[in-house]
């Protein structure tokens, strides 16, 4: 077998020899050893039989080799072939390789170091002592047991006898050891119950915090303890349980009076911690010391809680107003959102405990201090509670950071106290008082507010301070109703997971706390309705004097309390403490207001602050609050039903009894609001439209008496625009804040559209009453045979000036007026801010969108479009034909103005109203969506819009033909032929000052943008109409042919070009004109030198037209040519002779 060694490991190196790496470890030659290797091969050598193995490789041997074959091919053939062969050198290797492994590698630090060998024989050594001391011992302890019977001596002959003694002994020591122990026990227990009421004292009483969970722990163990049979009849624990039982009592009352601190918002709100100015500030987070981070939904732990924002984190009064920033008034409820879309929403975002949440084991003393407040205690107590808590200034509860883990502590102590069964009656029995002091602390903030902004300033809106103390109580009574719903989920799940409670008020588990739910409903509804109806409910005149004759008084006594100090100590000392603190001025007066009703606090503060009446139309101002406030009430509601399993067709579910504050809103908008706003709305708009001077220019006389008077106007509208806007203020408003699939919403867009069709149906007569029989109107009206792209009003709207005027009217820049009008009105405005982004406002597919404006321009594209035009201004350059000037008639000026006025004005109504029309988007809080629902509505809004382009696009011709019928009489001027000095021609002085007034008086009625507009393209057209002039005084047309040109008349038409570019330039210079410099350049030098080539001999006219021979046209050319100036003779035939010499023929 050695003899096929080798050349089995030279043959078949890859098959045979084994892997031998170094990374292979025991266990994987443990392995091979174990599978790849027989289980015979490891009997003992002794008993192991090899001659079977050899008959099994011989047979296969003859059983392959053929008779023929030579010694050498049995060789091969018994290397390859053999499988019995081949298997027993596999298990060799297999073995060799895990023996050289061992060997080699594993053994290697032994082989290497003496000192290991010495220390592995060490531990071996030390472990075979150790456990010979161990059998030492045991046999020790058996010897000591059986010597402590004094009998064992005399019966230690005897081995049976011996046994027994033994045995007696071990029972005897295991019952002492038993007695020992439950003595142990007792005491233990007795120590436990007499430590009870001091350790239960040092919990909750100060300076530490109150720690009741780590309290009700103690006093549950020792009450249990102290009624156990082998506990209750010790003499000495009499008078100590009847302590444990005064602590219980006490533990109860804390409880209580902590519960009713969590669920309504004195505790358990997490304070906000100051920003680090070092960290970059994340928008709409807060960060909270518990570690959490509150965003401006207050999401926390997969919870979402739409009551709170950033403004309104901390629910707790801390003697601030936590909201008193202008920003603050922005309620969370002002974002346009579906019913659907909360609902889609609220998969995502629950208002609901999770699950997992409840779950999880609570360990009351550990949980509760993480829970504690404990940088608030100092503070808390510190703090002057004579307004707020009257009653129990004195007391010391727990402030809890996490309102849900304060309920479950709370929950989990009521359960270990027994006292379970009395939540819901506890709750039903302070109901009522607790929800009226909510309403009193938002009371009480809120008329410090107004104590304090009356001392600073004044607002413009009078309503914003009933929205915020509406916003405060909403805020409040949301939160609440959370908390009440977390605890009524809270204590399903405990009586549910929990069998051995037998509670016999909850017979139906999924239902606790439901009547308590029902009852806090209609209070909050209640007390709701009562700040409502105070607020909306007109009163008759009688009445009204009454309440402002209250109200004066109340101010009179207010200021005359206040100068009780005056007089003979008035040093100014005591003034400066009332200028300190506004909220301290009169303590007594703010706790006399906090207690009183909605109602009064409505009428006695609000209102007499505020000097605004009750009025029906204030509905429009909260409904939107409400009716989401009310949305995600149901909404908690049911996720409260789908998480515990209550039925939610149950009857129990459907009690409530009072009826909800948005219908009483629904039915005052629908009955009383909702007539009213109509009647305005027609009446308002028919009645401007009937005055005389509705579409007139409401002039602003003090605009020459400003320091500088080229500052952008923003020009108010016509009376009858004015009108309309002011009068359709609310229905507008209403669109926003009613559901749309209700009658009255559909009723409210068509009141609106009737109102702007009868608009537009005065308009229309102005238009054309203006228009009438003018150019500029004939102009407009002309169509082209080669389509509606070649219409003069088409190719009017090419130009760069035109796409100004969409974007100074779309942008809403315009708008800031609006504002100033709402505040007149108490509304809110519904108009874009200023800083909003053109973009945002979208274009709802209008042609003349942002998208589609061309603000680029260029001289190039300029001048393509300008020759378009000429094609279809023929007749206004066509000077010499007799009494063409008089066939062109233009506007006076009073009707310039009116035309401008009417355009700006039409065009600001359109962009006013179109801004109503949007709605804030819900992420970003823009005006980006129009209201779908409102189709006819924005098809009369265009067509105001249309009809304002209009009149700026003829008060821009009308312009033009102003300024041509006036540079007419040049031609037949006799500056052109005078020889004795040069003199400016009269009609172009009085161009001057006609452009000159005209910006004025438009810029006073039409606004920058349209007196803008109505001045743009006059750097091309005055240029245009001087060289015009050349052409007919070149034709010999004119007062040439009474007397010849001279060269003071050049120089006249020079000096013309001169004088006109400068007074259209300063006719142009206020802000935000369209004058193009570049444009304006090009245009005068051309023809300048189009007038020079009149007084150049003839051979500078050679030389000037080989080098400039694409300036001008070649009929203007040829008529130079033609000419006889004052310098030379006209030759035609030279221009001829010229261009065959060039070649351009």
């Amino acid at each position: 077998r050695a003899n096929y060694q080798d050349d089995n490991y030279d043959t078949h190196p890859q098959v045979e020899r084994g892997e031998s790496d170094d990374g292979v470890g025991l266990p994987s030659f443990e392995q091979r050893l174990t599978d790849e290797v027989d289980e015979d091969f490891f009997d003992d050598p002794r008993q192991f039989h090899t001659l079977h193995r050899v008959i099994d490789v011989l047979g296969a041997q003859i059983d392959d080799v053929p008779s023929n074959s030579s010694q050498g091919r049995s060789r091969d053939s018994l290397r390859s072939n053999n499988p019995a062969y081949r298997a027993l050198k596999k298990q060799q290797r297999v073995v060799e390789e895990s023996i050289e492994h061992m060997a080699v590698q594993h053994c290697a630090d032994l082989n290497s170091s003496v000192v290991q060998v010495g220390k592995v024989a060490r531990q071996f050594s030390d472990a075979v002592n150790m456990v010979r001391h161990l059998r030492r011992q045991v046999r020790d302890i058996k010897d000591t047991l059986g010597s402590s019977n004094p009998m064992a001596g005399s019966a230690s002959e005897n081995g049976t006898t011996s046994a027994q003694t033994a045995a007696m002994s071990l029972r005897e020591l295991w019952l002492k050891k038993l007695e020992c122990e439950a003595v142990l026990t007792l005491l233990e227990k007795m120590e436990i119950v007499r430590a009870a009421p001091a350790q239960f004292d040092r919990l909750i009483q100060p300076p530490s915090p109150c720690r009741i969970g780590a309290a009700v722990v103690t006093l549950s163990k020792a009450f249990s303890i102290a009624f156990q049979s082998n506990v209750a009849h010790v003499q000495a624990l009499q008078n100590i349980s009847s302590q444990i039982t005064d602590r219980q009592h006490r533990a109860d009352q804390i409880i209580w009076e902590s519960l009713l601190d969590v669920i309504y918002l004195r505790t358990g709100n997490g304070v906000p911690l100051p920003p680090d100015p070092k960290k970059k500030k994340k928008p709409d987070t807060v960060v909270v010391k518990s570690g959490a981070s509150v965003t401006s939904e207050s999401h926390n732990n997969g919870m979402k809680n739409p009551f709170i924002t950033k403004h309104r984190l901390t629910l707790a009064h801390t003697g601030k107003d936590d909201d008193d920033d202008d920003d603050s008034m922005v309620s969370w409820f002002s974002q346009e959102k579906d019913d659907a879309e909360k609902t889609g929403q609220s998969l995502f975002a629950k208002m609901v405990i999770p699950t997992s949440m409840l779950d999880a084991e609570l360990d009351l003393v550990a949980d509760e201090q993480r829970c504690l407040e404990e940088s608030l205690i100092v503070g808390e107590m510190n703090r002057d509670s004579s307004i707020w808590d009257e009653d129990k200034h004195d007391r010391h509860l727990p402030r809890y950071v996490d309102h849900v883990l304060a309920l479950r502590i709370l929950v989990e102590c009521l359960a270990q106290l027994g006292r379970l069964d009395d939540v819901q009656r506890t709750l039903n029995e302070s109901l009522h008082q607790e929800i009226r002091k909510v309403a009193q602390k938002e009371q009480a903030k809120t008329f410090g507010r107004l104590e304090k902004h009356n001392k600073s300033r004044r607002r413009a809106d009078a309503l914003s301070n009933f929205r915020r103390h509406l916003t405060g109580l909403l805020s409040s009574f949301g939160c609440v109703m959370i908390r009440l719903s977390h605890l009524a989920q809270i204590l399903r799940h405990r009586i549910s997971t929990d069998q051995s409670l037998n509670l016999p008020s909850y017979q139906d588990k999924s239902t606790a706390m439901r009547p308590v739910l029902v009852a806090a409903h209609d209070l909050i509804q209640k007390e709701i309705k009562e700040f409502l109806q105070a607020c909306l409910i007109e009163e008759d005149d009688e009445e009204q004097e009454e309440q402002n004759r209250r109200g004066k008084k109340g101010r009179s006594k207010i200021s005359n309390e206040l100068n009780d100090t005056r007089g003979l100590f008035s040093l100014g000392i005591t003034e400066g403490l009332h200028k300190r603190d506004p909220l301290s001025l009169q303590p007594e007066s703010r706790a006399k207001q906090m207690q009183q009703s909605a109602a009064k606090f409505v009428t006695n503060v609000l209102m007499v602050k505020t000097n605004t009446a009750p009025q029906y139309r204030h509905a429009l101002e909260f409904r939107r609050s409400v009716a989401v406030w009310t949305v995600e009430n149901d909404l908690l509601q049911k996720q409260l039903c789908v998480a515990t399993g209550e039925d939610m067709t149950s009857p129990s579910f459907k009690t409530q009894e009072e009826e909800g504050a948005i219908t009483f809103l629904d039915d005052v908008i629908k009955k009383q609001l909702i007539p009213v706003l109509q009647h305005d709305a027609i009446d308002g708009t028919t009645l401007a439209l009937e005055r005389e001077d509705a579409f007139d220019p409401v002039i602003d006389r003090t605009l020459y008496g400003r320091p500088n008077s080229n500052e952008p106007q923003d020009v108010d509208m016509c009376i009858a625009c004015q009108a309309l806007y002011h009068s359709t203020g609310a229905l507008f408003l209403a669109l926003h804040r009613l559901p749309k699939d209700e009658k009255m919403y559909l009723h409210l867009v068509g009141v609106l559209e009737h109102a702007i069709l009868t608009f537009i149906s005065r308009v229309k007569p102005r238009v054309n009453q203006l228009c009438s029989n003018k150019m500029a109107l004939r102009l407009l009206l002309e169509t082209s045979k080669e389509g509606k792209e070649k219409a003069f009003t088409s190719i009017v709207e090419r130009r760069k000036a035109y796409a100004q005027l969409l974007n100074a009217y779309a942008d809403g820049d315009l708008l800031e007026s609006a504002e100033a009008g709402d505040a007149e009105t108490g509304m809110i405005s519904l108009a874009p801010s200023t800083s909003d982004a053109k973009a945002r406002n979208g274009n709802n597919g209008d042609k003349n969108s942002d998208n589609n404006l061309d603000l680029v321009g260029g001289v190039e594209k300029e001048e393509q479009i300008f020759a378009m035009e000429m094609e279809h201004l023929k007749i206004v350059l066509e000077f010499s034909k007799s009494g063409q000037s008089q066939s062109i008639v233009c506007c006076s000026d009073e009707e310039l103005m009116k035309a401008s006025c009417l355009g700006h004005s039409l065009l600001k109504l359109s962009s006013l109203l179109d801004s109503r029309l949007k709605v804030r988007a819900n992420s970003t809080g823009t005006f980006e969506k129009t209201l779908t629902s409102t189709r006819a509505l924005r098809e009369a809004i265009k067509t105001i819009k249309a009809h304002g382009f209009k009149m700026a696009k003829f008060c821009r011709i009308d312009m033009l033909m102003q300024t041509a019928i006036r540079l007419q009489k040049i031609c037949k001027s006799s500056t052109i032929v005078a020889k004795d000095a040069v003199r400016i021609p009269s009609c172009v002085n009085d161009l001057g000052e006609y452009l000159t007034g005209a910006s004025d008086n438009l810029r006073e009625a039409g606004g920058n943008a349209v007196t803008a507009y109505t001045f743009s393209s006059l750097e091309q057209y005055i240029p245009l109409l001087l060289m015009q002039t050349v052409r007919v005084i070149a034709k010999g047309e004119g007062i040439v042919t009474k007397s010849p040109l001279t060269l003071n008349g050049v120089e006249a038409l020079d000096r013309s070009g001169s004088v006109l570019y400068r007074d259209l330039k300063g006719a142009t210079s206020f802000d935000n004109s369209y004058w193009d410099d570049e444009l304006a350049a090009i245009s005068f030098e051309r023809s300048a030198s189009f007038m020079a080539m009149m007084e150049v001999e003839i051979e500078e006219l050679e030389a000037y037209f080989r080098e400039n021979h694409q300036e001008f046209s070649d009929s203007d050319f040829a008529l130079m040519f033609n000419m006889d100036g004052p310098r030379r003779k006209g030759d035609i035939g030279r221009y001829h002779l010229l261009k065959r010499k060039m070649r351009l023929n």
